[in-house]
Protein backbone atom coordinates (compact mmCIF):
# COMPACT_ATOMS: atom_id res chain seq x y z
CA UNK A 1 0.00 0.00 0.00
CA UNK A 2 2.46 2.28 1.12
CA UNK A 3 4.80 1.89 -2.56
CA UNK A 4 2.12 2.22 -4.27
CA UNK A 5 1.56 5.74 -3.09
CA UNK A 6 5.26 6.31 -3.69
CA UNK A 7 6.60 7.84 -7.06
CA UNK A 8 8.91 5.71 -8.74
CA UNK A 9 12.29 6.46 -7.74
CA UNK A 10 10.84 9.43 -5.03
CA UNK A 11 9.60 10.01 -2.28
CA UNK A 12 6.67 9.79 0.37
CA UNK A 13 6.63 12.17 3.17
CA UNK A 14 3.98 10.04 5.29
CA UNK A 15 0.66 11.72 6.31
CA UNK A 16 -0.27 10.07 9.45
CA UNK A 17 -3.51 11.08 9.53
CA UNK A 18 -3.25 7.84 6.54
CA UNK A 19 -3.97 4.84 9.37
CA UNK A 20 -1.79 2.48 7.31
CA UNK A 21 0.85 5.10 7.01
CA UNK A 22 1.32 5.24 10.51
CA UNK A 23 1.22 1.32 10.68
CA UNK A 24 3.78 1.02 8.59
CA UNK A 25 6.10 3.35 9.79
CA UNK A 26 5.64 2.02 13.48
CA UNK A 27 5.44 -1.45 12.53
CA UNK A 28 8.90 -1.15 10.92
CA UNK A 29 10.17 0.46 13.71
CA UNK A 30 9.32 -2.27 16.12
CA UNK A 31 10.13 -4.90 13.55
CA UNK A 32 14.42 -3.50 12.83
CA UNK A 33 15.06 -1.76 16.71
CA UNK A 34 14.60 -2.62 19.89
CA UNK A 35 12.48 0.40 20.59
CA UNK A 36 11.97 -0.98 24.66
CA UNK A 37 15.70 0.52 24.71
CA UNK A 38 15.08 3.11 22.24
CA UNK A 39 11.98 4.76 22.96
CA UNK A 40 12.23 7.83 21.58
CA UNK A 41 11.99 5.91 18.19
CA UNK A 42 8.35 5.49 18.40
CA UNK A 43 7.81 9.04 20.34
CA UNK A 44 8.90 10.82 17.42
CA UNK A 45 6.16 9.36 15.47
CA UNK A 46 4.06 10.00 17.49
CA UNK A 47 5.19 14.04 17.79
CA UNK A 48 4.45 13.26 14.04
CA UNK A 49 1.08 12.50 14.26
CA UNK A 50 -0.25 14.61 16.67
CA UNK A 51 1.27 17.86 14.71
CA UNK A 52 -0.29 16.44 11.98
CA UNK A 53 -3.75 15.97 13.48
CA UNK A 54 -3.82 19.24 15.28
CA UNK A 55 -3.11 20.44 11.26
CA UNK A 56 0.63 21.70 12.01
CA UNK A 57 2.65 22.25 8.95
CA UNK A 58 5.76 20.03 9.22
CA UNK A 59 8.44 20.22 6.21
CA UNK A 60 10.76 17.29 5.28
CA UNK A 61 12.43 17.02 2.54
CA UNK A 62 12.35 20.80 1.12
CA UNK A 63 13.87 22.24 4.28
CA UNK A 64 16.58 24.61 2.46
CA UNK A 65 19.16 26.68 4.07
CA UNK A 66 22.28 28.35 2.43
CA UNK A 67 21.41 26.56 -0.72
CA UNK A 68 22.04 22.84 1.37
CA UNK A 69 18.94 20.90 1.87
CA UNK A 70 17.80 17.62 3.44
CA UNK A 71 17.90 14.43 1.49
CA UNK A 72 17.07 10.93 1.77
CA UNK A 73 18.14 8.21 -1.00
CA UNK A 74 19.10 5.34 -2.36
CA UNK A 75 22.60 5.50 -4.57
CA UNK A 76 22.50 1.81 -5.20
CA UNK A 77 20.73 -1.26 -5.82
CA UNK A 78 22.52 -4.05 -7.48
CA UNK A 79 24.10 -7.58 -7.32
CA UNK A 80 27.12 -8.29 -5.00
CA UNK A 81 29.91 -8.55 -6.31
CA UNK A 82 31.35 -10.87 -3.98
CA UNK A 83 28.32 -12.97 -3.13
CA UNK A 84 26.55 -11.99 -6.34
CA UNK A 85 23.66 -11.65 -4.32
CA UNK A 86 20.91 -9.08 -4.45
CA UNK A 87 21.96 -5.78 -1.98
CA UNK A 88 21.52 -2.00 -1.33
CA UNK A 89 22.57 0.86 0.30
CA UNK A 90 20.29 4.03 2.04
CA UNK A 91 21.79 7.88 2.67
CA UNK A 92 19.88 10.46 5.27
CA UNK A 93 21.41 13.75 5.46
CA UNK A 94 19.56 16.78 7.50
CA UNK A 95 20.10 20.41 7.11
CA UNK A 96 22.13 21.59 10.28
CA UNK A 97 22.08 18.22 11.22
CA UNK A 98 19.53 15.57 13.37
CA UNK A 99 18.71 15.19 16.94
CA UNK A 100 17.52 11.93 16.41
CA UNK A 101 17.91 9.68 13.17
CA UNK A 102 16.47 6.15 12.22
CA UNK A 103 17.30 4.64 8.57
CA UNK A 104 15.29 0.84 7.72
CA UNK A 105 16.83 -0.31 4.34
CA UNK A 106 14.98 -3.41 2.83
CA UNK A 107 15.24 -5.01 -0.72
CA UNK A 108 12.02 -6.75 -1.72
CA UNK A 109 11.05 -9.79 -4.30
CA UNK A 110 8.18 -8.38 -6.71
CA UNK A 111 7.02 -11.32 -7.71
CA UNK A 112 7.22 -13.55 -3.98
CA UNK A 113 6.52 -10.35 -1.85
CA UNK A 114 9.44 -11.85 0.38
CA UNK A 115 11.89 -9.35 1.65
CA UNK A 116 15.64 -10.49 0.59
CA UNK A 117 17.21 -8.52 2.61
CA UNK A 118 17.49 -5.64 4.49
CA UNK A 119 19.35 -3.42 7.23
CA UNK A 120 18.80 -0.27 9.53
CA UNK A 121 20.82 1.73 11.37
CA UNK A 122 20.17 4.82 14.02
CA UNK A 123 22.06 7.84 15.51
CA UNK A 124 21.65 10.87 17.54
CA UNK A 125 23.16 14.58 17.24
CA UNK A 126 24.58 13.62 13.64
CA UNK A 127 25.00 14.98 10.04
CA UNK A 128 24.94 12.33 7.74
CA UNK A 129 23.77 8.32 8.34
CA UNK A 130 24.33 5.67 6.02
CA UNK A 131 22.60 2.04 5.96
CA UNK A 132 23.76 -1.33 4.22
CA UNK A 133 21.76 -4.12 3.80
CA UNK A 134 22.96 -7.77 4.41
CA UNK A 135 21.03 -10.75 2.90
CA UNK A 136 17.72 -12.57 5.01
CA UNK A 137 17.74 -16.04 4.93
CA UNK A 138 19.86 -17.22 1.18
CA UNK A 139 19.40 -13.91 0.43
CA UNK A 140 18.14 -13.75 -3.49
CA UNK A 141 19.80 -13.39 -6.84
CA UNK A 142 16.85 -11.78 -8.30
CA UNK A 143 16.90 -8.46 -10.09
CA UNK A 144 13.37 -8.28 -10.23
CA UNK A 145 13.22 -6.29 -6.84
CA UNK A 146 12.59 -2.69 -5.37
CA UNK A 147 15.11 -1.05 -2.63
CA UNK A 148 12.70 0.81 0.06
CA UNK A 149 14.37 3.09 2.06
CA UNK A 150 11.89 4.10 5.35
CA UNK A 151 13.27 6.84 8.09
CA UNK A 152 11.96 9.12 10.63
CA UNK A 153 13.43 11.27 13.50
CA UNK A 154 14.01 14.77 14.37
CA UNK A 155 15.79 17.54 13.06
CA UNK A 156 18.03 20.25 15.12
CA UNK A 157 14.88 22.18 16.54
CA UNK A 158 12.81 18.99 17.51
CA UNK A 159 10.58 18.93 14.57
CA UNK A 160 10.02 15.28 13.78
CA UNK A 161 10.31 14.32 9.85
CA UNK A 162 9.22 10.34 8.56
CA UNK A 163 9.04 9.36 4.85
CA UNK A 164 10.12 6.65 2.49
CA UNK A 165 11.72 6.43 -0.55
CA UNK A 166 12.59 3.32 -3.29
CA UNK A 167 14.33 2.41 -6.58
CA UNK A 168 14.21 -0.44 -8.46
CA UNK A 169 17.12 -2.63 -9.88
CA UNK A 170 20.55 -0.68 -11.46
CA UNK A 171 22.93 -2.53 -12.67
CA UNK A 172 26.11 -2.27 -14.78
CA UNK A 173 30.31 -3.01 -14.18
CA UNK A 174 32.04 -1.14 -11.35
CA UNK A 175 33.24 2.69 -12.53
CA UNK A 176 37.01 3.30 -13.01
CA UNK A 177 37.89 6.76 -11.31
CA UNK A 178 41.08 8.36 -11.70
CA UNK A 179 40.17 11.55 -10.06
CA UNK A 180 39.03 12.28 -7.15
CA UNK A 181 41.55 10.07 -5.18
CA UNK A 182 43.85 10.26 -2.48
CA UNK A 183 47.67 10.37 -2.95
CA UNK A 184 48.73 12.48 -0.48
CA UNK A 185 51.80 11.58 1.89
CA UNK A 186 50.03 13.26 5.41
CA UNK A 187 47.01 14.00 4.62
CA UNK A 188 45.16 17.22 6.56
CA UNK A 189 42.18 14.78 7.54
CA UNK A 190 43.06 10.61 7.69
CA UNK A 191 40.80 8.68 5.38
CA UNK A 192 39.78 11.66 3.39
CA UNK A 193 40.62 13.13 -0.10
CA UNK A 194 42.24 16.62 1.25
CA UNK A 195 41.00 19.67 -0.94
CA UNK A 196 42.79 22.77 -0.55
CA UNK A 197 40.59 25.92 -1.55
CA UNK A 198 42.24 29.63 -2.01
CA UNK A 199 45.70 28.38 -2.04
CA UNK A 200 48.68 29.17 -4.28
CA UNK A 201 48.97 27.51 -7.34
CA UNK A 202 52.73 24.89 -7.01
CA UNK A 203 51.85 25.26 -3.26
CA UNK A 204 54.59 22.92 -1.64
CA UNK A 205 51.96 20.88 0.69
CA UNK A 206 50.33 19.69 -3.09
CA UNK A 207 50.66 16.04 -2.35
CA UNK A 208 52.00 16.20 1.21
CA UNK A 209 48.39 17.46 2.55
CA UNK A 210 46.33 18.36 -0.04
CA UNK A 211 45.58 15.63 -2.61
CA UNK A 212 44.38 18.89 -4.98
CA UNK A 213 44.67 22.38 -4.80
CA UNK A 214 42.51 25.16 -6.17
CA UNK A 215 43.23 28.55 -6.66
CA UNK A 216 40.89 31.28 -5.83
CA UNK A 217 41.52 35.46 -6.95
CA UNK A 218 41.12 37.40 -3.77
CA UNK A 219 37.66 38.46 -4.96
CA UNK A 220 36.41 35.27 -5.76
CA UNK A 221 34.49 33.44 -2.81
CA UNK A 222 35.28 29.78 -2.45
CA UNK A 223 33.58 27.09 -3.91
CA UNK A 224 33.47 23.69 -3.75
CA UNK A 225 35.10 22.03 -6.61
CA UNK A 226 35.86 18.66 -6.74
CA UNK A 227 38.46 16.58 -10.44
CA UNK A 228 35.92 14.32 -12.07
CA UNK A 229 37.96 12.07 -14.57
CA UNK A 230 36.79 8.43 -15.21
CA UNK A 231 34.51 5.48 -16.93
CA UNK A 232 32.23 3.45 -16.79
CA UNK A 233 31.48 0.53 -19.14
CA UNK A 234 27.99 -1.38 -19.40
CA UNK A 235 26.49 -4.67 -20.83
CA UNK A 236 25.77 -3.62 -24.22
CA UNK A 237 26.56 -0.47 -26.42
CA UNK A 238 25.48 3.03 -25.43
CA UNK A 239 22.39 4.79 -27.27
CA UNK A 240 23.48 8.90 -28.21
CA UNK A 241 23.89 10.77 -25.72
CA UNK A 242 21.12 13.64 -25.23
CA UNK A 243 21.06 14.90 -21.92
CA UNK A 244 18.14 14.49 -19.58
CA UNK A 245 16.62 12.71 -22.28
CA UNK A 246 18.60 9.45 -22.84
CA UNK A 247 21.70 9.98 -20.08
CA UNK A 248 20.67 11.73 -16.68
CA UNK A 249 22.95 12.38 -13.54
CA UNK A 250 21.98 13.30 -10.36
CA UNK A 251 25.39 14.68 -8.31
CA UNK A 252 25.43 15.40 -5.05
CA UNK A 253 27.77 16.60 -1.66
CA UNK A 254 26.22 15.23 1.74
CA UNK A 255 27.83 17.72 4.37
CA UNK A 256 29.53 15.69 7.40
CA UNK A 257 30.26 18.84 8.80
CA UNK A 258 26.65 20.64 9.65
CA UNK A 259 24.40 18.45 7.60
CA UNK A 260 22.06 18.79 4.31
CA UNK A 261 23.03 18.01 0.97
CA UNK A 262 24.14 20.64 -2.20
CA UNK A 263 23.45 19.19 -5.97
CA UNK A 264 25.08 19.91 -8.45
CA UNK A 265 23.24 22.78 -10.28
CA UNK A 266 22.10 22.21 -13.68
CA UNK A 267 25.36 24.71 -15.59
CA UNK A 268 27.92 22.55 -14.25
CA UNK A 269 25.84 18.95 -15.24
CA UNK A 270 25.86 20.61 -18.60
CA UNK A 271 29.79 21.23 -17.79
CA UNK A 272 30.32 17.69 -17.35
CA UNK A 273 28.30 16.54 -19.81
CA UNK A 274 30.05 18.37 -22.69
CA UNK A 275 33.34 16.38 -21.34
CA UNK A 276 31.04 13.12 -21.74
CA UNK A 277 32.06 10.92 -24.88
CA UNK A 278 31.20 7.21 -25.63
CA UNK A 279 34.58 5.36 -26.16
CA UNK A 280 34.84 5.05 -30.04
CA UNK A 281 36.77 1.79 -29.51
CA UNK A 282 34.40 0.72 -27.39
CA UNK A 283 30.47 1.70 -27.82
CA UNK A 284 29.77 0.24 -24.09
CA UNK A 285 32.24 2.23 -22.73
CA UNK A 286 31.42 6.34 -21.15
CA UNK A 287 34.12 8.62 -20.56
CA UNK A 288 34.43 11.49 -18.49
CA UNK A 289 37.34 14.19 -18.32
CA UNK A 290 37.05 17.09 -15.63
CA UNK A 291 40.71 16.94 -14.35
CA UNK A 292 42.33 18.74 -11.52
CA UNK A 293 43.65 22.33 -11.90
CA UNK A 294 47.57 21.84 -12.49
CA UNK A 295 47.65 25.73 -13.48
CA UNK A 296 44.33 28.41 -13.62
CA UNK A 297 43.82 27.36 -17.06
CA UNK A 298 42.70 23.82 -16.26
CA UNK A 299 40.36 25.38 -13.32
CA UNK A 300 37.33 23.00 -14.87
CA UNK A 301 35.95 20.38 -11.78
CA UNK A 302 32.95 19.95 -10.77
CA UNK A 303 31.82 23.24 -8.91
CA UNK A 304 29.15 22.98 -6.03
CA UNK A 305 28.69 27.03 -6.20
CA UNK A 306 25.31 27.53 -5.50
CA UNK A 307 25.58 27.26 -1.59
CA UNK A 308 27.10 29.73 1.51
CA UNK A 309 30.11 27.06 1.96
CA UNK A 310 31.22 26.47 5.71
CA UNK A 311 34.90 27.75 6.20
CA UNK A 312 35.54 23.67 6.60
CA UNK A 313 33.68 20.77 5.42
CA UNK A 314 33.95 17.00 5.49
CA UNK A 315 31.36 15.63 2.68
CA UNK A 316 30.44 12.77 1.30
CA UNK A 317 30.17 12.48 -2.64
CA UNK A 318 27.43 10.56 -4.48
CA UNK A 319 27.17 10.46 -8.14
CA UNK A 320 24.74 8.39 -10.18
CA UNK A 321 24.70 8.22 -14.06
CA UNK A 322 21.76 6.45 -15.52
CA UNK A 323 21.51 6.16 -19.04
CA UNK A 324 19.88 4.32 -22.05
CA UNK A 325 21.56 1.51 -24.09
CA UNK A 326 20.82 0.97 -27.97
CA UNK A 327 18.70 -1.99 -27.27
CA UNK A 328 16.43 0.46 -25.20
CA UNK A 329 17.07 -0.40 -21.78
CA UNK A 330 18.58 1.72 -19.11
CA UNK A 331 21.70 0.87 -16.96
CA UNK A 332 23.36 3.11 -14.13
CA UNK A 333 26.61 3.67 -12.83
CA UNK A 334 27.31 4.76 -9.35
CA UNK A 335 30.02 6.30 -7.16
CA UNK A 336 29.58 6.95 -3.22
CA UNK A 337 31.48 7.90 -0.41
CA UNK A 338 31.94 6.07 2.65
CA UNK A 339 34.02 6.81 5.69
CA UNK A 340 36.55 4.70 5.81
CA UNK A 341 36.83 4.65 1.96
CA UNK A 342 36.07 0.53 1.67
CA UNK A 343 32.33 -0.51 1.81
CA UNK A 344 31.24 -3.40 3.87
CA UNK A 345 28.91 -5.02 1.66
CA UNK A 346 30.39 -4.52 -1.95
CA UNK A 347 28.55 -3.61 -5.32
CA UNK A 348 28.61 -4.47 -8.35
CA UNK A 349 27.85 -1.45 -10.57
CA UNK A 350 29.52 1.06 -7.55
CA UNK A 351 32.34 2.22 -6.92
CA UNK A 352 33.24 3.13 -3.21
CA UNK A 353 35.77 6.24 -2.52
CA UNK A 354 36.36 8.15 0.91
CA UNK A 355 35.24 11.32 2.24
CA UNK A 356 36.12 14.74 0.58
CA UNK A 357 37.43 17.69 2.88
CA UNK A 358 37.68 20.84 1.79
CA UNK A 359 40.36 23.56 3.78
CA UNK A 360 40.26 27.10 3.60
CA UNK A 361 40.02 30.23 5.51
CA UNK A 362 38.30 31.51 9.43
CA UNK A 363 40.12 35.13 10.93
CA UNK A 364 40.11 38.17 9.29
CA UNK A 365 43.08 39.62 8.20
CA UNK A 366 43.89 41.98 11.00
CA UNK A 367 44.16 39.22 13.63
CA UNK A 368 47.12 38.86 15.48
CA UNK A 369 48.42 36.22 16.61
CA UNK A 370 50.49 35.18 19.94
CA UNK A 371 54.17 33.73 18.89
CA UNK A 372 55.33 31.12 21.43
CA UNK A 373 58.14 33.87 22.36
CA UNK A 374 55.25 36.19 23.50
CA UNK A 375 55.85 38.70 20.73
CA UNK A 376 53.06 39.58 18.47
CA UNK A 377 52.36 38.34 14.44
CA UNK A 378 49.37 39.28 11.84
CA UNK A 379 47.84 36.52 11.12
CA UNK A 380 48.75 37.13 7.26
CA UNK A 381 52.39 36.96 8.04
CA UNK A 382 52.46 33.63 9.86
CA UNK A 383 54.26 31.09 7.85
CA UNK A 384 54.89 27.31 8.32
CA UNK A 385 57.63 26.21 10.52
CA UNK A 386 56.74 29.03 12.85
CA UNK A 387 56.05 28.31 17.08
CA UNK A 388 53.21 29.70 18.14
CA UNK A 389 51.61 30.17 21.78
CA UNK A 390 48.87 26.93 21.78
CA UNK A 391 46.94 27.88 24.88
CA UNK A 392 46.99 30.26 28.51
CA UNK A 393 49.42 27.73 29.98
CA UNK A 394 52.18 28.29 28.04
CA UNK A 395 51.92 25.27 25.93
CA UNK A 396 53.55 25.96 22.06
CA UNK A 397 53.21 24.43 18.64
CA UNK A 398 55.00 24.55 15.38
CA UNK A 399 52.87 25.77 12.18
CA UNK A 400 51.82 22.96 9.58
CA UNK A 401 50.72 25.61 7.03
CA UNK A 402 48.72 28.36 6.36
CA UNK A 403 45.57 29.26 4.32
CA UNK A 404 44.05 32.40 3.15
CA UNK A 405 41.04 33.28 0.87
CA UNK A 406 37.68 35.57 0.62
CA UNK A 407 34.57 34.64 2.52
CA UNK A 408 31.20 34.57 1.65
CA UNK A 409 28.49 34.34 4.04
CA UNK A 410 28.02 35.06 7.56
CA UNK A 411 31.15 37.36 9.09
CA UNK A 412 30.96 38.14 13.01
CA UNK A 413 32.65 40.58 15.21
CA UNK A 414 33.03 39.05 18.51
CA UNK A 415 33.73 41.54 21.87
CA UNK A 416 34.84 40.17 25.57
CA UNK A 417 34.66 42.37 28.51
CA UNK A 418 38.45 43.95 29.02
CA UNK A 419 38.24 44.81 25.01
CA UNK A 420 38.84 41.66 23.11
CA UNK A 421 37.82 42.04 20.20
CA UNK A 422 38.14 39.37 16.49
CA UNK A 423 36.32 38.61 13.13
CA UNK A 424 36.05 35.71 12.23
CA UNK A 425 33.88 33.58 9.83
CA UNK A 426 30.49 31.96 11.60
CA UNK A 427 31.80 28.59 12.23
CA UNK A 428 35.46 29.20 13.40
CA UNK A 429 35.76 27.66 16.80
CA UNK A 430 36.20 29.10 20.25
CA UNK A 431 36.83 27.84 23.23
CA UNK A 432 34.33 28.42 25.51
CA UNK A 433 34.73 27.86 29.57
CA UNK A 434 32.96 24.51 28.97
CA UNK A 435 32.76 23.08 25.34
CA UNK A 436 34.50 24.01 21.86
CA UNK A 437 31.67 26.28 20.09
CA UNK A 438 31.35 27.58 16.37
CA UNK A 439 31.28 31.18 16.41
CA UNK A 440 27.59 31.44 15.07
CA UNK A 441 26.33 29.55 18.38
CA UNK A 442 28.30 31.84 21.02
CA UNK A 443 25.19 34.10 23.02
CA UNK A 444 26.16 37.31 25.04
CA UNK A 445 26.83 36.61 28.26
CA UNK A 446 28.46 33.11 27.69
CA UNK A 447 32.37 32.87 28.72
CA UNK A 448 35.06 32.43 26.39
CA UNK A 449 38.66 31.23 27.22
CA UNK A 450 41.71 34.06 26.46
CA UNK A 451 44.95 34.51 27.08
CA UNK A 452 43.93 36.29 30.45
CA UNK A 453 41.17 33.48 31.48
CA UNK A 454 37.93 33.49 31.02
CA UNK A 455 35.85 36.39 29.61
CA UNK A 456 32.37 37.47 29.23
CA UNK A 457 30.76 38.10 25.32
CA UNK A 458 29.71 41.64 25.43
CA UNK A 459 28.36 42.05 21.70
CA UNK A 460 28.10 39.80 18.99
CA UNK A 461 27.72 42.01 15.48
CA UNK A 462 27.29 40.23 12.16
CA UNK A 463 29.24 42.22 9.09
CA UNK A 464 26.93 42.18 6.31
CA UNK A 465 29.49 44.16 4.00
CA UNK A 466 33.23 42.74 4.91
CA UNK A 467 35.67 42.29 1.93
CA UNK A 468 38.63 41.24 4.12
CA UNK A 469 40.48 38.34 3.32
CA UNK A 470 40.55 35.52 5.78
CA UNK A 471 43.38 33.40 7.02
CA UNK A 472 43.88 30.14 9.25
CA UNK A 473 46.65 27.85 9.95
CA UNK A 474 47.08 23.99 11.27
CA UNK A 475 49.17 23.63 14.72
CA UNK A 476 51.52 20.93 13.76
CA UNK A 477 52.82 17.53 15.44
CA UNK A 478 53.24 18.97 19.03
CA UNK A 479 49.62 19.26 19.49
CA UNK A 480 47.73 16.70 21.37
CA UNK A 481 45.61 14.64 19.68
CA UNK A 482 43.03 13.66 22.17
CA UNK A 483 41.96 17.53 21.85
CA UNK A 484 41.15 20.22 19.64
CA UNK A 485 44.49 21.88 18.52
CA UNK A 486 44.43 26.05 19.45
CA UNK A 487 46.24 29.08 19.56
CA UNK A 488 45.75 32.34 20.55
CA UNK A 489 44.17 35.21 17.96
CA UNK A 490 43.54 38.54 19.28
CA UNK A 491 43.78 37.27 23.14
CA UNK A 492 41.21 34.32 22.45
CA UNK A 493 41.62 30.83 22.28
CA UNK A 494 40.42 29.80 19.27
CA UNK A 495 40.59 26.31 17.33
CA UNK A 496 43.16 25.59 14.09
CA UNK A 497 42.21 24.48 10.88
CA UNK A 498 41.40 21.34 11.73
CA UNK A 499 38.94 21.62 14.67
CA UNK A 500 35.89 22.51 12.76
CA UNK A 501 35.65 18.48 11.70
CA UNK A 502 37.13 17.30 15.00
CA UNK A 503 34.91 19.31 17.89
CA UNK A 504 32.10 17.63 17.06
CA UNK A 505 33.19 14.36 17.69
CA UNK A 506 34.48 15.24 20.60
CA UNK A 507 31.00 16.51 21.89
CA UNK A 508 29.25 13.74 21.10
CA UNK A 509 31.26 11.48 22.94
CA UNK A 510 30.18 13.30 26.05
CA UNK A 511 27.51 11.79 27.49
CA UNK A 512 25.99 14.58 29.23
CA UNK A 513 26.46 17.24 26.42
CA UNK A 514 24.32 15.01 24.17
CA UNK A 515 21.56 14.70 26.93
CA UNK A 516 21.78 18.36 27.44
CA UNK A 517 21.19 19.00 23.13
CA UNK A 518 18.11 16.66 23.33
CA UNK A 519 14.53 16.66 24.87
CA UNK A 520 14.14 14.60 27.87
CA UNK A 521 12.12 11.70 25.75
CA UNK A 522 15.42 10.85 23.74
CA UNK A 523 17.32 10.55 26.95
CA UNK A 524 16.75 6.57 27.34
CA UNK A 525 18.02 6.78 23.87
CA UNK A 526 21.00 8.30 25.30
CA UNK A 527 21.99 6.14 27.37
CA UNK A 528 21.11 2.94 24.93
CA UNK A 529 23.08 4.80 22.50
CA UNK A 530 26.43 5.17 24.58
CA UNK A 531 26.09 1.51 25.87
CA UNK A 532 25.95 0.05 22.38
CA UNK A 533 29.46 2.30 21.53
CA UNK A 534 30.63 0.94 24.89
CA UNK A 535 29.94 -2.94 23.62
CA UNK A 536 31.16 -2.16 20.22
CA UNK A 537 34.42 -0.75 21.29
CA UNK A 538 35.52 -3.61 23.62
CA UNK A 539 34.41 -6.09 20.75
CA UNK A 540 37.00 -3.87 18.43
CA UNK A 541 40.02 -4.25 21.34
CA UNK A 542 39.18 -7.82 21.43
Amino acid sequence: YVISLTPQKGHLEFDFNDPKQYEFATTMTKKHFDTKRYPGMLKTLELKKEKQQNFETITDQVDIANGFQTMFGIPSLAINSVNKLICSNGLGTVVNGYQTLSLQLMVTDNVSKNLVASGQTHDLKGEVLQVYTTPNGAGSTSKNVTSTLVYSGTDSKGNPFSGTAHVGYQTSKDPVLTAPLSYCTKPWIPGSICIGIGRNWGDPELGVKFDYIWAEADSVHPIGRIPFVGNATFNSAIAPLVLNKSILMQIYIANLTSGGAAQLDPTNIAALFASMAINPNNKNQLTWNLPGGLSPTLNNPLTFGNVTWPSDISAIFSCQITLQLVDGSWASTNIISQVGGVDPDPLDGTLVIKPIAFVWHCLGENTVITMADGSKKAISEVKGGDKILMNNKGKTAIVEYTNKGAHLGSVLSIEVEGGHQIITSHNHVFLTSQFPVPANDLKIGELLQTINGNKKIICIESISDYNGIFYNFSVGATADPQHINTFIGNGFLVGDINAQISYKEILRNDIHWVKKQLPIYLHKDVDSHFEDKKLKTNKLKK
